[in-house]
């Protein structure tokens, strides 16, 4: 994964790479930020995001049968306290989650600035999303054939969707199946749901303008609350993101893997 190549958009949008978990960028109230990194640490940064964790995250890691489930949690949490410590200014072991009925962490209410976030993982890959005022949702999924006994196409993805799948070759099948899981994912993780508990009032009003460079809007689900884009994931990844109308602007900060982690864990 390190070094790995980003798909590119069909706009103008920039990305820029944080080397240092030291700094966020600024945050406004139109924007929302993506960031991504490698579950797969040396042992010294993972020693160091071990000390981070809450004795409640410290029981559900035990409850992992696997070993390398139990480091990717570890990894994961880790770096969500550690990037949404400098955004709220406060040490990462010192921030509180309370879970929703569905299992979404949240921010424990009251207790800090109205910061909203949401992460997703596939495999080695763990992504973070965060704005200010807003609920949102993200979902990643690594490229791979699509599982056997998953949901009927006809169950998550739209008519135009399931035209343009079979339209398309062998190989780019999974990617759009995959592709089209994640946008629902995202949509209920936004609605702050399980799959199966999804509003029936989708529609598929235009776009927002800054997010018609991401997708063709007949092929997301959407509402008058939120919107879904197509994510530039890193090579063999695809991700979608699911923000409200409010959000006019989306950026993805990928934080240096591997050793630069590392590095910023000491800083």
């Amino acid at each position: 994964m390190e070094g790995s190549p980003r798909d590119p958009l069909d706009g103008n949008e920039q990305f820029t790479c944080i080397t240092s978990l030291n700094c966020p960028p600024a945050l406004t109230g139109n924007e929302a930020h993506v960031w991504t990194w490698n579950l797969t640490v040396e042992h010294s940064a993972l020693a160091q995001l071990e000390r981070l964790l809450s004795d409640d995250e410290w029981r559900r890691v035990r409850l992992l049968r696997s070993g390398q489930d139990a480091r990717r949690f570890v990894v994961r949490r880790g770096v969500v306290r550690r990037i949404l410590g400098l955004y709220l200014d406060l040490p990462p072991q010192k921030i509180n989650f309370v879970y929703t009925e569905f299992g979404k962490p949240t921010l424990l209410p009251g207790s800090y600035l109205d910061l909203h976030f949401n992460v997703s993982d596939s495999f080695e890959l763990a992504a973070l999303a965060v704005c200010a005022s807003h609920p949102l949702g993200i979902d990643v999924e690594r490229l791979r054939p699509f599982p056997p006994g998953a949901p009927m196409t006809s169950s998550y993805m739209t008519p135009q969707e399931i035209e343009r799948l079979s339209r398309a070759g062998e190989t780019a099948r999974d990617r759009i199946r995959f592709q089209a899981w994640t946008r629902l994912e995202a949509f209920a993780k936004a609605e702050g749901v399980g799959l199966h508990n999804l509003p029936r009032d989708l529609t598929r009003p235009g776009p927002a303008s800054h997010l018609a460079q991401y997708f063709d809007p007949a092929q997301v689900p959407s509402n008058d609350r939120f919107r879904v884009a197509d994510l530039s994931m890193p090579y063999g990844y695809v991700g979608a993101l699911a923000v409200p109308p409010a959000i006019e602007k989306t950026v993805v900060f990928p934080v240096s893997w591997t050793n630069s982690l590392s590095k910023s864990l000491n800083a």
